[in-house]
């Protein structure tokens, strides 16, 4: 998996959690904790892990998913669309624009 991809992942997921609070401030990327409810929880780019200062939970992409509600098995197949859907802008960024023209 690319790190890019990997260092997003949490973040574009709680992006995509509507009803949480988000930001990015100071080169780190925090949000609502799901556990304590505080805006303590953050996304270290190094290791893409999440913690809370507040409550002192760490959180991975799964966690994150589990914690808000999701079934093991519907979290892994939306990091695996979201790994897709990566790849995919990845592959459409690299293909030259004169590849890219439909010649139907």
């Amino acid at each position: 998996m690319e790190a890019g991809f990997r260092t997003e992942l949490i973040w574009q997921q709680v992006r995509s959690e509507k009803r949480r609070g988000h930001k990015r401030s100071e080169g780190r990327y925090r949000f609502l904790c799901p556990h304590c409810q505080e805006m303590l929880a953050t996304v270290n780019p190094r290791n893409n892990l999440a913690h809370c200062f507040g409550c002192k939970k760490n959180l991975n992409n799964i966690d994150l998913l589990l914690t808000l509600g999701y079934d093991f098995k519907t979290a892994v197949s939306i990091l695996v669309r979201m790994y897709d859907q990566h790849r995919s802008r990845l592959a459409c960024a690299e293909t030259p624009m004169a590849s890219r023209v439909d010649t139907r």
